[in-house]
């Protein structure tokens, strides 16, 4: 998924904000292999951050993880309700396949 978005065309950084499931060890994991997968598509003069937050206290990770119920009820149950609510608003939809 990350291969899809235009990380070519930052300019001075790229800020990852990422819902805080993980703890300790587990974060630094991911983030060494998140910078891995994003520093080979950001031009070298681009900087990047990422910062792993509750979404309980941000309103657009709440926004991303109700958004993210939606497709996963799409996919995983069979419900679309809530999909159908803003699927007009999707302008990119992938299945990948499982490995």
């Amino acid at each position: 998924m990350i291969k899809s978005l235009p990380l070519e065309a930052a300019t001075t950084r790229a800020l990852f904000v990422l819902d805080q499931r993980m703890g300790g060890t587990a974060i630094q994991e991911f983030n060494k292999l998140l910078r891995l997968q994003i520093e080979s598509q950001l031009p070298p003069q681009v900087s990047l951050f990422s910062d792993h937050r509750n979404s309980n206290a941000m309103r657009p990770l709440q926004a991303v993880d109700l958004f993210s119920w939606g497709i996963y009820r799409k996919y995983e149950a069979g419900d679309t309700e809530w999909y159908d609510v803003f699927q007009e608003k999707i302008k990119f939809e992938r299945i990948y396949p499982d490995k």
